[in-house]
């Protein structure tokens, strides 16, 4: 069943001269969707199923609109040939641009099944914006960090991550979470956490691997990482900085400690975590205020840390995996 939507776009066949209120007369590009969609509206936009579906020549800008707490989001939503919501994703080629998408001051934009490919510099610009949504989106070979710094609030759930030039999922100074997605094969960290007093991010039932820098990062604030996965990276499989909590997670065959405590971290939790195999010990540098229950720690354990207990191995209920194209994550929840 075709999805239903206000405004449609289909490159191949769109103009932006049609009225795009059906799949009839779609309009041509994602801008033009954008200019025209208000508060509670969606926009459904086509994908052919190559390798993208549109490489726009300007950024595309979303400050015409925004949504709002009484009439609801702005959705961008991505659909199959047939208009069908399954997953499939609309491919915005950034090749041409620093940036896909710009908007500033905006509130309650999602993006559902939408890639962010290719752009010279961080696929999304701008500055101010809030509660913003990505939901089964993607960002590959973006020529940066992918940075949420535009979003305000951002949740990041159900995504991707691969092969960008910098971080795969940088959350900043803002109450930003990031929910059973895949960061891999970037060359910074996989997921970097940035809060202050006033907010808390978190990366939650996540997987970051082969990552050039650390797995996961969590740079000063109160940060939460929880049931993460975080393997084969080039430093840490996670850093703490200062006031984060770190329980439930699995890091193994990372470049330096499987959890590394840094600068003040002197009021974190350190807990219920399996950590084996990585190259400089279980934790290093180990100032969290408590450290327990770890299982499965190497041989080198540093800065006098002992008192460990051994419990039984927890019930692990997530599971994600990404195949050798990184285009399709599975995930596996609990029944």
């Amino acid at each position: 069943m075709a999805i239903i939507a206000n405004y449609y776009v289909d490159p191949v066949t769109g103009l932006d001269t049609n009225d795009g209120l059906s799949t009839s007369a779609p309009f041509a590009t994602f801008q033009k969707g954008a200019d025209v969609a208000t508060a509670g509206q969606i926009v459904a936009c086509k994908t052919s199923g190559g390798a993208s579906d549109e490489q726009p020549s300007l950024t595309i800008d979303l400050d015409t609109n925004t949504g709002t707490s009484t009439d609801g989001f702005i959705q961008f939503i991505g659909v199959n040939s047939s208009w069908d919501y399954d997953g499939t994703r609309y491919i915005l080629d950034g090749s041409l641009v620093a940036n896909l998408l710009t908007f500033s001051s905006k509130t309650r934009l999602a993006f559902v099944a939408i890639e962010f490919n290719n752009a010279t510099g961080n696929p999304l610009a701008g500055t101010g914006g809030d509660n913003t949504y990505f939901i089964n989106c993607a960002f590959r070979n973006n020529g940066s960090t992918v940075s949420f710094s535009p979003c305000g609030t951002a949740y990041v759930v159900m995504c991707g991550s691969f092969g960008n030039d910098g971080d795969g999922f940088s959350m900043p100074y803002s109450a930003g979470h990031i929910l059973l997605s895949v960061a891999g094969y970037n060359t910074g960290d996989g997921i970097e956490l940035t809060s202050n007093s006033s907010y808390l991010n978190s990366a939650i039932s996540c997987l970051s691997f082969n990552n050039g820098g650390e797995g996961i990062d969590s740079r000063y604030g109160e940060n939460v990482i929880y049931q993460c996965t975080s393997n084969d990276n080039g430093a840490s499989g996670i850093n703490v900085d200062d006031y984060c909590c770190v329980f439930g997670n699995r890091t193994t065959n990372n470049a330096r400690y499987g959890i590394e405590t840094k600068l003040n971290a002197t009021y974190g939790f350190i807990g219920f975590n399996y950590i084996n195999g990585n190259t400089l010990g279980a934790i290093g540098a180990a100032q969290a205020e408590k450290i327990l229950d770890n299982f499965g720690l190497d041989s080198n354990i540093y800065s006098g840390v002992d008192g460990y207990n051994a419990p039984n191995t927890p019930d692990y209920d997530f599971n994600l995996t990404a195949d050798a194209t990184m285009r399709d994550i599975a995930i596996t929840l609990p029944s």
